[in-house]
């Protein structure tokens, strides 16, 4: 699989940074994570909250559905798998 490239209009900028790498083998989720990027831990929440408005962008892109739409079926998701795991289900 190829790798994904970085964002074109961030290539020319010095201070740009890559906090976050994400695969998936089998089901399974592994990630690398640059772990002094953000002091507070709220940060991370921030960044999750920004990713799922841009990923609902995308879907929105590649489907016929509007970015809203695709947006209500992530927190649906991410509500889901939070359940999940603090039932005690799959931490992963």
């Amino acid at each position: 699989m190829p790798s994904i490239q970085m964002p074109q209009d961030l290539q020319e900028e010095k201070d740009a940074q890559e906090v976050i790498r994400v695969w998936f083998d089998d089901g399974r989720m592994e990630l690398s994570l640059d772990t002094a990027a953000f002091e507070d831990p709220a940060a991370y929440g921030i960044v999750l909250s920004d990713l799922s408005h841009r990923m609902a962008q995308i879907c929105a892109l590649n489907t016929a559905r509007e970015p809203e739409d695709c947006f209500q079926e992530i927190v649906r998701g991410l509500k889901t798998r939070l359940g999940m795991i603090n039932e005690g289900g799959d931490d992963a």
